[in-house]
């Protein structure tokens, strides 16, 4: 007699695990089958996990039918579906819920699956390229060379977007003659059950093409994949999943590639530190584009504003441009970072920022705590009364926002059309998309990286960058990576105008000069050095444990325990390093909060024999330490 352990599609299996069912003798079963089952007084779907023979000491009901003739996985999927929840520390059922629509999962749509005679052994190694890119038009185009390539080989691609507003850049592309006859489609979180479950069917009997479409896409069933290719890769925001399971899009890329041999085009114009240093490597092959925009790029010292009386956010060459843009019916784009609002310590006297001695990372400080604390390191400090460097007692912490910007912009230009796009009044994509109409009619736009999700703005005839500051100076050793991407993201906009007014306290830091040279090799060398040093990604990977609990007194008791036993598991571990920090915010969705971090090569490792709680969340790879 068999035995089945089934994962019911229920969540119930997400706390409970596989259940036992008998097998009937008729039943030629294999692992990884849909079957329906008796659940309770229900009939329900699962999963066959593992088939053995022996009984277990309670009764056991009997399966009732098979569904899938074969299993519902493919095979590099499978392989795919184990490391992410070895890596993620999930569940297996939320880990199968990636990979399967809920009417594929629940039965209601027929099953007639069928798997290719071994597609893998056709193709040849797979390769790696990092396109690094400046012109929109330029990019698109060299994505359709390389997907009507691996179509014509009668192998499916994938092109993923970080933003699902630019399809209607990107799919006007692939619909000309060249591919009239093969199925491309579009896939995003936004489709119902039922398309998607009728996309995944079509992806599965190959029948699909190409896919284009949001990071949730990589878990299709491709019979025969042949390419991905991550458009704007660097966008940790867009391409990282914050619910689990959480991955980060390259990781699964990457371990896709592994398992179904397939090529990976990793496109930015500035791409991530992790991506390019794939190329130092030996392990990817880089791609320049040919084409360059050339911008007037003006720096501005805020220090020296303040000494001629100007305290405004708005500097008086910004504000003189405005004007003229105001006169000449072209708009001006404001842009200032919302993440400031965590505020590094910076003297207005000769634009320092207060640093960690030991990271060389900007300290923040915390008011409750009243002291400057490292969220890379733990180091507590003093907030000091005078600047290291010049010696003067004028340290503020940077400030400002969103709001700010545009009341002040609104009491210099009082008859101007302004209009602020930032996460207050843009909460989803509808609302984003609503927006454009008022954007495009707008004398003056003041907004986060939320502008970013345009990448053409034909009236703009300047864009200023308020604090450049902020962003350099966040608390995190990715702050000087971001900002190079953003900032020259802003640079490459796609606009008439050629002026990039760029504000900042600190005009003479090397980050600028080779801002404006947009020398992203030299700018990487360095930051690869402090990565090296410090022991960053990618020469280590980082874990984030979170605890969260209504009592702050129980927070604190919670991860001392929790520190000590990592330290004790760790202690074998050289190169692991284990420390705790604050949350910011410390007080999130009335519960308190606190960090631990873990520096090492494998630090799911170390939590691999620990219990943890419903109060403990998991972040591996995560985009930020606070």
């Amino acid at each position: 007699m068999k035995f089945a352990e089934i994962l019911v599609n229920h969540p119930i299996s997400s706390l409970k695990g596989n259940l036992t069912y008998e097998v009937p003798e008729t039943f030629e079963i294999q692992e990884g089958q849909l079957v329906s089952i008796p659940f309770r007084t229900l009939k329900k779907t699962g999963i066959v996990i593992k088939i053995h023979e022996k009984k277990p000491s309670y009764p056991t009901k009997k399966i009732i039918e098979i569904l899938s003739e074969c299993p519902i996985l493919l095979p590099w999927q499978q392989k795919l579906l184990e490391w992410i929840q070895n890596d993620s520390l999930c569940d297996l059922y939320r880990a199968y819920k990636l990979f399967i629509p809920e009417k594929i999962f629940s039965g209601i749509i027929p099953l007639h699956l069928t798997l290719l005679s071994n597609p893998l052994s056709e193709k040849k190694t797979p390769k790696t390229w990092i396109y690094q890119h400046e012109l929109e038009e330029e990019r698109f185009e060299q994505y359709k060379k390389m997907i009507e390539k691996t179509i014509q080989k009668e192998q499916q691609a994938v092109l993923l977007v970080s933003e699902l507003c630019m399809v209607k850049n990107i799919l006007p592309i692939f619909q000309d003659k060249n591919f009239q006859d093969k199925k491309c489609v579009l896939w995003h979180g936004s489709l119902t059950e039922k398309t998607k479950a009728e996309i995944w069917m079509d992806v599965r009997m190959n029948k699909t093409s190409l896919i284009i479409g949001s990071r949730s896409s990589l878990f299709l069933p491709y019979q025969n994949l042949g390419l991905i290719i991550v458009d704007q890769e660097h966008d940790n925001i867009s391409y990282r999943q914050e619910q689990s399971p959480k991955y980060h899009t390259r990781n699964v890329v990457k371990k896709i590639q592994e398992c179904a041999k397939n090529s990976v085009v990793l496109a930015s114009h500035a791409p991530s530190i992790e991506s390019y240093y794939l190329t130092q490597t030996g392990n990817a092959r880089l791609v320049q584009s040919k084409k360059k925009k050339k911008r007037n790029i003006i720096m501005v010292d805020m220090s020296d504003e303040l000494k001629r009386k100007n305290y405004s956010l708005i500097s008086e060459c910004l504000e003189r441009e405005i004007t003229k843009n105001l006169h000449e019916k072209k708009q001006t784009i404001l842009f200032i970072n919302k993440k400031g609002s965590i505020s590094a310590i910076l003297c207005r006297e000769c634009g320092e920022k207060v640093e960690c001695p030991n990271c060389h990372t900007a300290l923040p400080y915390f008011r409750t705590k009243k002291l400057l604390i490292c969220n890379t390191c733990g180091l507590k400090k003093d907030l000091p009364v005078r600047c290291k460097k010049c010696n003067s007692t004028y340290l503020k912490p940077l400030g400002g926002g969103t709001e700010k910007v545009e009341e002040t912009v609104h009491n210099l230009f009082p008859k101007s059309n302004i209009i602020r796009i930032d996460s207050d009044t843009v909460k989803t994509i509808k609302d984003f998309k609503k927006a454009i109409p008022k954007i495009q009619e707008a004398d003056i736009i003041v907004g986060t990286q939320l502008l970013l999700k345009l990448e053409t703005y034909p009236r703009a005839g300047c864009i200023g960058i308020i604090l450049a500051d902020l962003q350099l100076s966040r608390p995190d050793y990715q702050a000087s990576e971001e900002s190079f991407q953003t900032f020259s993201q802003l640079i490459l906009t796609n606009m008439p105008g050629d002026t990039v007014i760029i504000q900042t306290y600190q005009p003479s830091n090397i980050f600028f000069t080779k801002l404006k040279q947009n020398n992203y090799p030299l700018f990487f060398k360095e930051e690869i050095n402090k990565r090296n040093e410090f022991q960053y990604p990618p020469f280590t990977r980082l874990l984030r444990l979170t605890c969260q609990h209504e009592n702050s007194k129980r927070v604190q008791y919670m991860t001392n325990i929790m520190l000590q036993t990592l330290k004790k598991i760790a202690e074998k571990k050289e190169l692991s390093k284990i420390y705790e920090i604050p949350a910011i915010p410390s007080f999130h969705h009335g519960k308190y909060q606190h960090h631990i971090i873990i520096k090492s090569e494998h630090p799911q490792k170390l939590l691999k024999n620990i219990p943890l709680g419903k109060e403990w969340k998991i972040d591996p790879d995560p985009i930020n330490l606070t």
